[in-house]
């Protein structure tokens, strides 16, 4: 399951990417869809990496935190698109990355936590 998630990750990554690379081009361009594709695009870059960081979990722990992750996601993108107000210090693309940033720190951390305990429980049982 995670291999193909991780896989899943990457190939939206490198099509949002591209997509992204040529959108500019089209003669109907629209900011507010740029602006959420940009934002989904970090967001599946960014849960790729930490996924791969996420290999050591157990897989109830590993589903446990990507189901928090969906809800977090759309709660960041919402936050971000109602910002863009032209505002530099509340640009959505800043609080977007804010929020990736606050929400990989939190992640590793449970990451570390979970893999010592896992070490201090596989100890234990020899």
């Amino acid at each position: 399951m995670r291999k193909i998630i991780n896989l899943f990750l990457l190939i939206i990554s490198i099509f949002l990417f591209i997509w992204l690379k040529y959108y500019g081009e089209l003669p109907s361009y629209n900011y507010q869809v740029a602006y959420i594709v940009e934002y989904i695009f970090y967001w599946s870059i960014v849960i790729f990496i930490l996924s791969l960081f996420a290999s050591g979990l157990s897989s109830v722990k590993y589903k446990v935190w990507l189901l928090i992750t969906v809800p977090f996601i759309i709660f960041s993108i919402i936050a971000a698109n109602d910002t863009d107000h032209g505002d530099i210090l509340f640009s959505g693309q800043y609080i977007i990355l804010w929020l990736i940033s606050l929400y990989s720190f939190i992640s590793i951390i449970y990451f570390i936590i979970q893999f010592f305990k896992n070490k201090k429980h596989s100890t234990l049982l020899k």
